[in-house]
């Protein structure tokens, strides 16, 4: 049974159940089949079980689950790699205009006949379903992030081995509280993947490297197989690649965000990669778990320091590392706002009679003179918001220096989803939302 939509002759979350594919018959169920631009379908999360084998044996069990979960995380991590962040869809984006009526894009205007709502319905020739823009919208931000959490969720099994060999020679009382810091980490990361919040942000970038030094410390410092060392480093190393994708940044900050607005995440300066942002969550991770595993050994002096000192270190660099992850460019019905505390005094709200143009440049082209340059350094998906030249910008005053009050001609920001952001803006200018012009072709992608 193969039942779903089609667009541009590609299958779009299509469910495949008990048939056949390239003339082998399956007995599972494929779900979950993106096409991307109307090209080939990608991106099928699949699961293909063809009988059931036999239990492994005691001494083998840790082998056989590090083996086989260690293929599923390498498997999703592929798939996410293939799916650009360019198609994810957020709610807001699907609500339309203030209508509540998104046009239809170019590249779904040929399927099906639109409705008065401005959505694709009906069926095809050959009996296919179109589903609305709304529904794939939502559908397809859950599968942009279904490799991110599924790999998450057989963490346990591909780490967990290493991480039970690495711990066995601990006493007791620290052991199981090793343990317990262990799930309580791994279940706060996994609740901030399922349901994205911007604070969760902050905690699944803390967690995922960390998890991964530990798996490097383990595999170095412990006796364990190389199989089971090997299948805990390449999933925590898979798992923090994919929280470090864009499209879970994106996600987080449009989770919390007000009626209809867009969030795009601005790129982390990379200057700050070079030690601050791991020396800050490295000091979260030790500050919250030091104290309490000195206090569970029996060392009570060293413990109560080790909580005095590493706690207040552990709640300031957190709240440094909250800021990174609320630094975004809106789109909102009345223009555009640049949120951005470590370059702008206020958040700063450019209306529609004030906004010239929303347009991407290059990263090595040259800015006009009276251009304001917010990247700090980052480069990669480099936007030009050009203005009005009456609105007065508040810039943050660095090295003791006093807040300034400018008036530039543009604003240069670096959008870590700046496709998606494109898309967005045109879309609303679609609609009738934001006076902004579409993308010139001659600029960069």
């Amino acid at each position: 049974m193969l039942e779903g939509c089609v667009v541009d002759g590609a299958v779009v979350d299509a469910a495949l159940v008990g048939g056949a594919v390239d003339g082998e018959v399956v007995g599972a169920t494929v779900v979950g089949v993106v096409s991307l631009d109307g090209g080939a379908a990608v991106d099928a999360v699949a699961t293909v079980v063809g009988g059931v084998t036999s239990p492994p044996s005691s001494s083998n069990a840790n082998t056989t689950i590090s083996t086989t979960a260690m293929a599923m995380t390498v498997q999703m991590t592929m798939t996410a790699v293939r799916c650009q962040p360019s198609q994810l869809e957020s709610r807001s984006e699907s609500r339309g205009g203030r209508g509540g009526s998104p046009p239809l894009p170019p590249a779904y205007a040929r399927v099906g006949s639109p409705d008065s709502d401005g959505y694709a319905t009906g069926r095809s020739s050959g009996g296919m379903r179109f589903r609305s823009l709304r529904t794939r919208s939502r559908q397809t931000g859950r599968v942009r992030l279904a490799p991110v959490r599924i790999v998450w969720l057989v963490l346990p099994l591909a780490a967990g081995p290493a991480a039970s060999h690495a711990l066995a020679g601990w006493s007791e009382p620290p052991r199981v509280l090793a343990v317990g810091f262990l799930w309580i980490a791994w279940g706060g990361c996994l609740v901030a993947l399922l349901a994205p919040r911007p604070v969760g942000l902050t905690v699944a970038r803390i967690v995922a490297p960390a998890f991964v030094a530990l798996a490097l410390v383990a595999a170095i410092c412990d006796d364990a197989s190389t199989l089971t060392a090997l299948g805990g480093v390449v999933a925590t190393v898979a798992a923090a690649a994919l929280v470090a994708d864009p499209a879970v940044a994106l996600a987080s900050a449009n989770g919390s965000a007000y009626g209809d607005e867009r969030r795009h995440p601005l790129c982390t300066p990379p200057a700050l990669y070079l030690g601050p942002v791991p020396l800050a969550r490295a000091l979260v991770a030790a500050g919250a778990v030091t104290g309490p595993l000195l206090l569970a050994a029996g060392d009570i002096f060293w413990g109560v320091i080790a909580i005095v000192v590493g706690a207040p270190l552990a709640m300031l660099a957190t709240r440094s590392l909250q800021s990174l992850t609320r630094r975004w460019l809106v789109l909102v019905p009345a223009g555009v706002v640049v949120v951005d505390s470590m370059t702008l005094a206020d958040p700063l709200l450019v209306v529609r009679r004030q906004l010239r143009a929303l347009r991407p440049i290059a990263s090595t082209a040259p800015l006009a003179s009276d251009a304001v340059d917010l990247r700090l350094g980052a480069t990669l998906g480099t936007v030009e918001v050009v203005l009005d030249g009456e609105i007065d910008v508040v810039l943050v005053g660095r090295r003791g220096r006093a807040d300034e009050t400018v008036r530039p001609g543009s604003l240069v920001v670096a959008v870590a989803t700046r496709r998606s952001l494109l898309a967005a803006a045109a879309a609303r200018r679609r609609s009738g939302q934001a006076a902004m012009p579409p993308p010139s072709s001659a600029a960069p992608s």
